[in-house]
């Protein structure tokens, strides 16, 4: 048996996840407006992401971001808002129909440990 978690973001959060992680690892956001995100599936079924900024004299930067970039954002994203994300699991990110991007992880079981009963005191 395995865990299955997911995880719904609106397009701001989508937006927030990038740009924070972009800050944090020192890379320069083109200056301007953020005007939206878009998704689109490639042939190799990963999901691809693309932040339009609208720079002050019009003109439109458009930022291409893979799968694994947005999965370890939205991974930061919440790490750094105290949400538990398990650290030995598979995510990735999808789209569902409503437009709204998803992480999902999946948790493979746990080894139990053998049983062993306990030896208990003998009373005299």
């Amino acid at each position: 048996m395995r865990e299955f978690r997911c995880l719904v973001f609106s397009d701001q959060e989508v937006i927030t996840a990038y740009v924070e992680r972009l800050r944090r690892l020192r890379e320069v956001l083109p200056s301007g407006t953020i005007r939206g995100v878009e998704y689109r599936t490639v042939e190799t079924g990963e999901v691809h992401s693309t932040i339009t900024v609208v720079s002050d004299s019009g003109e439109c930067h458009r930022l291409e971001i893979r799968a694994v970039e947005m999965a370890a954002s939205l991974v930061d994203f919440c790490l750094n808002r105290k949400i538990p994300i398990p650290a030995a699991s598979r995510k990735w990110v999808e789209v569902i129909t409503a437009g709204e991007m998803i992480l999902l992880m999946t948790v493979a079981e746990k080894k139990a440990r053998a049983f062993r009963p306990r030896r208990l005191p003998v009373l005299k």
